[in-house]
């Protein structure tokens, strides 16, 4: 199974059938799943996600609701006809256009128990509103992982549940680690989380290299996400490390400049990357995506960063977008960065 590809090239997992299988046992168990759950998920079949809750679904004699590619109008035929007791659409790329979709309003969801979602908190709060009957949960996982290892749960605190990944599910470990010398670091520091457990992968294929630095020696994968744990052990999620930017030696966050973003009443959904700059190294580039029937200058969203978070974090480039670079179901960062690199070089070079 490949990688979705965000911020670097798609890379081969091989990944057991029993791994997989211990997954979605334990995500049924979490979440009490039986014959009469209806679970709907547009991931394609050849995301890990669109195997693991299939059989997931055949484990307790439910029903799986799939999609090939994901389409808005036959999202809501599936939806109105099979009644799902779970969405699970979890990228907010693909869940904001539910909400905001013309029809959503009119929706139906009688027998809804959970939604599932992985945004920044003020995008999760967005997505809560807009399912007050229902909590919206969230997790941690990657395709390594034979896709989670860990959830929010209805019985965590709101605040929880829309700022945190919950708890690792039954055979797994989490820990977080130093980047560098890779020691433990206590609840509540930041570091790289890495995870062990019955759903991890076996390595990368046809790379032993890469594998074996991707591994600890008591075998916790590294999984390149900067995170955190907290004395009640729920997972936070802090971006992708290479996600990370260096300000004139200042780092910043691209996630938390998106959270910023996100909560314009004017912005659907912002991300933000790094543009070369010869002063400061590299300085903050954000793409946005507006709400539908909404304007904003480039000049006001920097205004209305400039009031929230500090100068050195506050984008210096801004660009409009209707239409996201995607692949599977993720936005690919790197091909955003590259075509604002090839915008700024053509500005720079003498006419």
């Amino acid at each position: 199974m490949y990688t979705s590809g965000t911020t670097a090239k798609p890379k081969g997992c091989i990944i057991p059938h029993r791994a997989l299988y211990a997954n979605a046992e334990a995500i049924a168990d979490r979440f009490a799943l039986g014959p009469d759950d209806v679970w709907w998920c547009p991931l394609p079949m050849f995301h890990i996600g669109g195997l693991l809750f299939l059989l997931m679904m055949l484990q307790r004699g439910g029903f799986y609701v799939g999609m090939s590619y994901f389409d808005p109008d036959t999202a809501f035929d599936q939806i109105e006809e099979t009644a799902p007791t779970v969405l699970y659409p979890l990228f907010p790329t693909i869940t904001l256009a539910l909400t905001e979709h013309p029809r959503f309003k009119g929706l139906a969801l009688p027998r809804l128990r959970y939604v599932f979602d992985v945004a920044p908190e003020d995008v999760q709060r967005k997505i809560q509103a807009a399912f007050p009957q229902v909590p919206l949960l969230s997790a941690f996982g990657m395709t390594e992982t034979s896709g989670t290892v860990a959830y929010t749960l209805p019985t965590h605190s709101e605040t929880a549940r829309l700022t945190s990944c919950g708890t690792a599910l039954t055979g797994w470990e989490v820990k977080v680690l130093d980047p560098e010398t890779r020691a433990i670091l206590a609840a509540g520091e930041k570091g790289e989380l890495a995870v062990r457990g019955v759903g991890l992968f076996k390595g990368y294929f046809n790379d032993p290299v890469h594998t074996a630095k991707s591994f600890t020696a008591d075998g916790y994968f590294m999984t390149g996400d900067s995170g955190m744990l907290d004395a009640e052990g729920l997972v936070y999620f802090f971006g992708r490390l290479k996600d990370q930017l260096k300000v004139g030696g200042e780092n910043v966050s691209a996630l938390e400049v998106e959270s910023v973003l996100a909560s314009h009443p004017a912005i659907n959904l912002a991300q933000v990357v790094g543009a070369p700059d010869d002063k400061y190294g590299e300085v903050v580039a954000a793409f946005i995506e507006l709400k539908p029937g909404q304007t904003l200058t480039a000049d006001e969203a920097i205004a209305y960063c400039r009031e929230r978070i500090a100068r050195f974090k506050v984008p210096r480039h801004v660009r409009f977008v209707r239409e996201w670079p995607m692949s599977a179901t993720k936005i690919q960062k790197f091909r955003l960065k590259a075509e604002l690199e090839r915008e700024l070089a053509q500005e720079a070079s003498p006419a």
